[in-house]
């Protein structure tokens, strides 16, 4: 690694920060129907001159912005990309990764303890995170392609019910749906997720042949009936042990040579590589019980819940994620 390269690791956060708050104040749909002088866009953002104009002007730098004369305008990667409305937006996860960026600052004593300093219970009792968290989830499933992906990859025709566990927004449940006209899919997800879903799925899909049933998956009997499961990341959030727990009951659960499908950051034997799975680990720390697991651990777990064919597949860019498939 350059010299270069170690001060752009350690020291990116400045822009980080400065497109996160562009993208929550509201910078980018403040400038949706078209260039805009700076004062106008300092009284729909309700912000100072001086700082719309500096925050402005670092867009601009950044490429997100042009600037011709005094007006502001949008370039063809932030309408894409960055406009809550856009098809392609990214925006709810950019909100969503700017509620972690301040949590990050416990991360020393997270490291120190080992216990994670903001457990979360996934936002149950917090309406406005939790929708920006399912909203982000869907959008990086729905922008980057995940679910597509997925369900062009994995062959479900010969199965007739998926439960999609912890499957928040529904977003795989629903191309599985697309892709297999017999599917029907059911997400299994704590209750205030579930409303959120419901919304969702209202809007989202198009096969209506995708249900909601509140759950907890540690806790609960899971629907009868099932012959396909997913579980997209959710292991990660869990310790070993009750990934186990997990796999056993899962196992129990799925009619005669049913299939598990695992989505995750599954890592090497060293628990090292790839990167984004390794970093990740750290976000785990600090909220969950969890962290990112070896490709040889998961599969270890499986075949001693008494799964057969336990393979690996990895996934093609732009994805980070990789797929471990089994059959009871």
């Amino acid at each position: 690694m350059s010299r270069q390269k170690l001060i752009q690791l350690a020291g990116t956060y400045d822009a980080t920060r400065a497109i996160q708050v562009a993208v929550t104040i509201g910078c980018f749909e403040a400038l949706a129907k078209g260039p805009r002088r700076v004062e106008a866009v300092a009284k729909t953002i309700q912000a100072s001159l001086r700082g719309t104009t500096l925050l402005l002007n670092a867009m601009v730098a950044l490429d997100f912005l042009s600037k011709t004369g005094e007006r502001y305008a949008l370039t063809p990667l932030a309408r894409k990309y960055l406009l809550k409305k856009s098809p392609t937006s990214y925006a709810t996860m950019i909100a969503f990764m700017e509620q972690n960026f301040v949590r990050y600052t416990k991360l020393e004593e997270a490291v120190r303890t080992g216990k994670a300093t903001d457990r979360r219970n996934m936002f149950q009792d917090d309406p406005k995170a939790l929708d920006d968290f399912i909203g982000a989830m869907h959008d990086i499933a729905v922008v980057r392609g995940d679910a597509k992906v997925m369900a062009r990859k994995l062959n479900l025709k010969p199965y007739r019910f998926l439960l999609d566990i912890g499957g928040g927004p529904g977003t795989y449940a629903i191309e599985f749906c697309k892709k297999n006209p017999k599917l029907k899919a059911t997400v299994f997800d704590l209750p205030a997720t579930c409303r959120v879903a419901r919304r969702m799925l209202k809007k989202n899909d198009p096969t209506k042949r995708v249900s909601v049933k509140v759950g907890d998956y540690n806790k609960d009997p899971f629907p009868k009936g099932i012959d396909c499961a997913l579980l997209s990341n959710v292991i990660h959030s869990e310790n070993e042990r009750d990934n186990q727990k997990l796999f056993k009951k899962l196992y129990r659960a799925l009619g005669p040579d049913g299939q598990v499908l695992i989505k995750d950051h599954f890592l090497n034997q060293q628990l090292t590589a790839p990167v984004d799975g390794a970093v990740f680990s750290l976000t785990m720390l600090l909220f969950t019980r969890g962290r990112s697991y070896g490709t040889h651990e998961v599969k270890d777990w499986l075949k001693q819940a008494g799964f057969r064919k336990v393979s690996y597949q990895k996934m093609p860019a732009p994805m980070t994620s990789d797929i471990i498939t089994a059959i009871k």
